[in-house]
Parts: structure tokens; C-alpha cells; sequence
């Protein structure tokens, strides 16, 4: 029954249920249906057509408290593994933020134009990737920034002008932003 009612939510199911009830009228005035006969050539796949995409939000959380949590119990015991593991996901989350922030500015497409997703990937992540290594007050002052301007971007996601579905990145980036600020706020002072 899932099944039939997944893919009766499809497009091309809509599409052939409209087209039935679509009614013409022809050169002499009479009205009559546009499809006069509907045949089943194919049942298709076997694979039923999905009502919604998937939720994915409770995975995405799953490993970005489980790498923010990796981060910060590395950091604040002050493992040599932390520095380049937080640089690591700092430079991955830079890269992407480069692009989104290239993509904002030197492009017309509409996707690209105000993506929250700026508040999680941004150049300040990239800039955090080449400090974390060498200045450690830098990093941890740079870390606060990129931590915050992610919990400000899931707070501002409750207003109505912030409608953008990415809360399954908000749940892997920030847990992973805060845990690279905890880690550092371990370390030894620089």
C-alpha cells in the first residue's frame, strides 16, 4: 500500500492523471478527451518512486557529534593528533566555503544567491586551517567565530525568511565547528 501511494505522488503518474481528465474540443464543437485510451507498456523498475526524499538529519548529526566529540577530547587532552585532524576538517569546510562564497559572488544562478550554508562553510574555516598548526591564539579566537557564526545561522533558520533545507548539514558542521573550539581551548597557550 506504500508502494502505491509513493508512487502515486510521482510526476509522470500525476502528469498521466491529469492528461485523463484533460478534455479538447474539436473543429466542429464537440468536446471530447484528450487521451481516449490508456495502455500500460512497461511496469517500470522495481524500485517504488519515494513520496519525500529522506530525512538524513539523524545520521549527518550522528557523525558530526561524533567527530566535534573526536576533536575535543583530542584537543583537550592535548594530543599530537588533534592539530591535524582539526585542520583537516577545517580546510575541507574551507574549500567548500570558497566555493560557496565564489559561487555567491561571481555567479548568476539563483541557488548560489544567499545559501546558508555561508554560515557553516566560509573563508574564515579556511583561513582557521592554516593557523590551527602554527598560532594557537589565533586559532582558537578564529574557532570561536566559525562556532558562533553556526549557531547564529541555526538560530536564524527559526525565522521565516531562513527557509533553506540544510538542517542535515547545520547537524554535521556544527557539532564538528564546536568541537574544534573546545579542542583548542585545551591546548597550551602559544
Amino acid at each position: 500500500r506504500t508502494a502505491m501511494k509513493s508512487r502515486r505522488n510521482s510526476v509522470p503518474i500525476r502528469l498521466r492523471e491529469h492528461l485523463g481528465s484533460v478534455r479538447v474540443t474539436g473543429a466542429d464543437g464537440v468536446e471530447r478527451p484528450l487521451v481516449l485510451e490508456a495502455r500500460v507498456l512497461s511496469e517500470g523498475g522495481a524500485f517504488p518512486v519515494p513520496g519525500a526524499p529522506s530525512d538524513w538529519t539523524g545520521r549527518f548529526l550522528l557523525v558530526g557529534v561524533v567527530l566535534g566529540g573526536l576533536l575535543a577530547y583530542l584537543g583537550l587532552k592535548g594530543s599530537r593528533a588533534f592539530a591535524p585532524l582539526a585542520t583537516l576538517w577545517a580546510l575541507l569546510a574551507g574549500v567548500v566555503g570558497l566555493a560557496l562564497t565564489w559561487l555567491w559572488v561571481f555567479s548568476t544562478h539563483l541557488a548560489a544567491y544567499q545559501n546558508e550554508n555561508l554560515f557553516l562553510f566560509n573563508v574564515v574555516v579556511l583561513m582557521l586551517a592554516c593557523v590551527i598548526p602554527f598560532r594557537r591564539t589565533a586559532a582558537r579566537r578564529l574557532a570561536a567565530l566559525v562556532a558562533g557564526g553556526a549557531a547564529l545561522g541555526l538560530v536564524l533558520k527559526l525565522l521565516p525568511a531562513f527557509d533553506q533545507r540544510n538542517l542535515e548539514l547545520f547537524a554535521l558542521a556544527l557539532p564538528a565547528h564546536a568541537g574544534v573550539w573546545l579542542g583548542l581551548r585545551g591546548r597550551g597557550p602559544s
